[in-house]
């Protein structure tokens, strides 16, 4: 396992280039990984990747970026999952379980993020599950693909879980949240 920082400089050209060719193998049908290494969100100085590597070869990575979000309750800052992938092949060997592990590790150790969050579907929702994500059903507010207010409800196509960072699930509120901006 590899911790990369992007504000360290450690996303080398050649690195970049591994992890699009990792999401690309991995998102076949996600258009956006043709060209970038992100979803929603582009990279921002404090992203990290969680990257596993087989040989020298890489084989699963997750993204985290560090976001403040408003709810009813007021300001919590957030650690977005994101982009958690293994290639094809490399499947139910493990390495995208120690990618999410080391990411929770550092959300249970960084005394600045309040939780662990991210949007998943029905169908990996169980991966998430067993290793200690929590599913929640409060309405998310974000900035969509066209810059427009966007309004997601926990659909099985879309599902929101958070992990305990620095504060415990039950402490978790209530009512609307808002991410700031769009999804990552």
């Amino acid at each position: 396992m590899r911790v990369i920082r992007f504000s360290e400089g450690e996303l080398t050209p050649r690195l970049t280039e591994a992890i699009l060719a990792l999401q690309q193998a991995a998102f076949p049908r996600t258009p956006e990984f043709k060209y970038q290494r992100w979803f929603q969100t582009p990279l921002a100085i404090d992203d990290q990747w969680f990257l596993a590597e087989d040989g020298g070869r890489l084989v699963a990575s997750g993204r985290l970026i560090h976001r403040t979000i408003s709810t009813l309750q007021g300001p919590l800052t957030v650690g977005g999952v994101a982009n958690v992938c293994s290639r094809p092949e490399m499947r139910g060997t493990g390495a995208a379980k120690a990618c999410m592990r080391a990411t929770q590790s550092h959300l249970t150790t960084n005394q600045s993020i309040d939780y662990g969050m991210l949007f998943t579907s029905d169908a990996v929702r169980g991966f998430y599950t067993k290793l200690g994500w929590h599913l929640i059903t409060n309405p998310v507010n974000m900035t969509g693909s066209d810059g427009m207010p966007k309004l997601v409800m926990s659909t099985e196509a879309t599902i929101t879980m958070i992990y305990s960072g620095r504060k415990a699930i039950g402490q978790w509120p209530s009512g609307d949240i808002d991410l700031n901006g769009p999804e990552w």
